[in-house]
């Protein structure tokens, strides 16, 4: 096992490729203009005609209700008793739905794709069709009810597993979102969340494995060094309880040793160990014939057969959709979750940048920066990235699930992984956008966020750092909100998304509710948006343009 191991860490490694667009320059001189103003409600609303903003007053008017916002469900609920389900969906297809969907199916999106593109602006596929279980529903062996996970959650959609079956048909929905972005955007981009594609607890599950994997470097081998020799690595070996011939603990420190220096460090460990990789997977995998050192030993925990078919199965699904972005070209956001499963949507994710960022950035690892870990994080993947030679490419947010990370850290009795006040959240979103910045040349960035200050933030540092809008830089907010500052950027030759979700009025109502719910959250954006939609109301009414 141990000289199967060895060679199968024992990768040559590429050399990293530099600078991240051959052909494309830094220079500011190429771009239409930097001068930018998102103040200016002219170009903040020149996308919407004028029952669009008619539209959307009444939409941001009524997300300034409280009543409302916090009643929705139970309102929409007794708007189809009263007047019944087509009159209700009616009334949400032109107010919330129209405002803040692109539409139903391929016929309604494409459209919208086109007017947007007239103003500089692209779009990010996103299915956001939500079907919770039901309790008429039959009830599954492993069917999941992720009703705790929906707790605190505004800006995030949850979804329930059902089956197997389930999660291919959403593999196929994603797809298809694939194959529309590829032929409406000529920077195409589409977006893809991993519970939708497995079972929720088995993430948690390898991610508990995962999160062992690291604990062992910094309880038994690294403690506060960056890198140990063979001798430390031996030493650590008889910490955890394994006892092996010096030469084979020599054979699997080589194995480890990707850059062949006489050292390992957190990187190459963390790298070396994969769930899914034949050779090594018996070290994780609990079964009659399983004889492993490390999984006899019981410091890592172990999987069960069922688990291992799902994990099959997740990767299976996995690796179909990042084949498919790659050869469309379509570059692909993975969606960042609970921290309890992110340690395993992690590991699928660098193992598709791994075998898919090799020419190009094709596929996008999130980073929620109200995480403390987020920076290191970040620095750790760069470092990774270069040596194994492919493409690091980061969206980058500020995060969905901070009540509900907060409170389960209490109730767990662990310190909270979120930063302590909003000040920090910012001020580590704006870090995070200064190392990304400063490393360009080796790094695709979607800056996917409302903040202003945070875009005026990086606008003023590519400039500094004399980077072209078009050099991997993206900007991204959600369509219907902060036009502001999409519009803008998109007129002044940034390179700036709307997610653009989609899908059965029916299905996408949980999308809408959070949408309303975001919006009343943040009553000092929203009514600055409000107040630009009516100064444009005014002008348009007044103007003789």
């Amino acid at each position: 096992l141990m000289l199967k191991l060895a060679r199968t860490l024992n990768r040559s490694v590429p050399q990293y490729r530099s600078p991240l667009y051959v052909g494309t320059t830094r220079s500011w001189s190429v771009i239409k203009g930097t001068n930018l103003d998102f103040d200016n409600i002219k170009d903040a609303n020149s996308f919407k005609t004028n029952s669009e903003l008619f539209r959307a007053i009444v939409v941001y008017t009524m997300c300034g209700i409280p009543f409302i916002v916090k009643n929705s469900e139970s309102l929409l609920n007794l708007s189809q008793k009263i007047i019944g389900e087509k009159a209700t969906m009616g009334l949400v297809r032109a107010t919330f739905f129209g405002h803040f969907c692109a539409g139903e199916d391929r016929s309604q999106v494409v459209p919208l794709m086109k007017r947007l593109g007239k103003y500089g602006v692209s779009g990010i596929m996103d299915y956001a069709a939500e079907e919770d279980v039901g309790e008429e529903e039959e009830e599954q062996p492993l069917m999941e009810h992720r009703v705790e996970a929906r707790e605190g959650v505004v800006s995030a959609r949850t979804y329930d597993y059902v089956t197997e079956e389930k999660c291919d048909a959403n593999m196929r929905i994603m797809l298809q979102a694939i194959d529309m972005a590829a032929e409406t955007s000529d920077t195409p981009f589409a977006a893809i969340k991993i519970t939708a594609l497995g079972k929720p607890a088995f993430l948690e599950r390898t991610s508990a494995i995962l999160k062992r994997i690291k604990s062992l470097w910094s309880e038994n081998f690294g403690c506060r060094k960056t890198e140990i020799n063979l001798e430390e690595f031996q030493a650590g070996l008889k910490n955890i309880g394994i006892q092996l011939s010096p030469e084979d603990s020599e054979t699997l420190f080589r194995g480890i040793d990707n850059t062949s220096d006489g050292k390992i460090d957190y990187i190459e460990w963390t790298s070396s160990l994969q769930l899914e990789d034949m050779t090594t997977r018996k070290v994780f995998v609990r079964s009659g014939h399983n004889k492993s050192l490390i999984t006899r030993n019981g410091v890592i925990p172990l999987l069960s057969e069922q688990e291992t078919e799902l994990m099959d199965k997740l990767m299976e699904r996995v690796n179909t959709i990042g084949e498919a972005a790659y050869k469309k070209g379509v570059r692909l956001l993975i969606d960042a979750e609970q921290t309890y499963m992110q340690p395993m949507i992690n590991h699928i994710a660098l193992k598709l940048q791994r075998q898919y960022n090799k020419e190009k950035p094709i596929i996008y690892n999130t980073y929620q920066c109200y995480l403390k870990s987020a920076k290191n994080r970040i620095k750790n993947d760069i470092r990774r990235a270069e040596r194994e030679g492919w493409f690091f490419a980061a969206k980058l947010v500020r995060g969905a699930y901070m009540v509900q990370e907060r409170k389960r850290a209490e109730d767990m009795g662990y310190q909270s992984p979120i930063c302590a006040t909003i000040e920090e959240t910012h001020n580590n979103y704006n870090d995070c956008v200064r190392l990304l910045l400063g490393n360009i040349d080796h790094v695709a960035l979607m800056l996917a966020t409302h903040n202003r200050r945070s875009i005026e933030l990086a606008v003023e540092r590519m400039k500094e750092l004399d980077i072209a809008p078009e050099y991997g830089i993206y900007f991204g907010q959600l369509l219907g909100m902060s036009d502001n500052l999409t519009f803008p950027l998109g007129i002044n030759g940034y390179k700036v998304f709307k997610y653009v979700p989609y899908g059965p009025i029916e299905e996408v109502l949980p999308y809408l509710i959070r949408r309303a719910q975001e919006n009343s959250s943040i009553l000092s954006s929203s009514d600055n948006e409000l107040k630009m939609l009516l100064k444009e109301a005014k002008r348009r009414m007044f103007s003789k343009e």
